[in-house]
């Protein structure tokens, strides 16, 4: 029996099978809050790490076994590719940012795309400060932000005379 989902590819694992010596591949893929593992033979999945996917799966008595699959249609704008050894720098901040906006759409946090894309727009320059291992620039960075979500020392509102 087949299954229908959508879900981000936190880990690709390249595996060889014990007894045919024949290299697999398994992908965390977790479904409803839930780790999953699902595996494959289709090499062309190591390329899936950080995607937000569609795919059919079929549960079998081991687990489950990935079967077709398609990158998943974003409504956040796409992060530039680039292709060689690994992801640049820039690549792997806007992933990291468009997860946890995806992440926030989905909990309800954001009101709206506007409100995330705000957010996104704030976000980039602190998690490109952690991945340059800027820690100045992001303790700068972060406490700006502390003083706007505090209305930078302002009374609340229903406070004010």
């Amino acid at each position: 029996m087949s299954y229908e989902f959508t879900g981000t590819v936190e880990t690709v694992e390249i595996k060889k099978s014990a007894k045919t010596g024949k290299t697999y591949y398994r992908l965390n893929i977790p479904v409803d809050g839930s780790d999953r593992w699902h595996s494959s033979f289709d090499s062309k999945v190591t390329d899936l790490q950080g995607e937000t996917i569609n795919f059919n799966a079929n549960k079998t008595q081991f687990g489950w076994n990935l079967k077709e699959y398609e990158i998943a249609q974003s409504t956040l704008p796409e992060a530039p590719v680039t292709r060689g050894k690994g992801r640049s720098d820039q690549e792997n901040v806007w992933i990291a940012a468009q997860g946890i906006i995806l992440r926030g759409i989905e909990v309800g946090y954001f009101l709206n795309i506007i409100d995330a894309l705000q957010w996104f727009n704030k976000a980039i320059p602190v998690l490109q400060a952690i991945w340059d291992g800027d820690i100045r620039k992001f303790s700068t960075l972060l406490n700006e932000l502390e003083l706007e979500e505090i209305g930078a020392g302002e009374p609340p509102p229903e406070e004010k005379i």
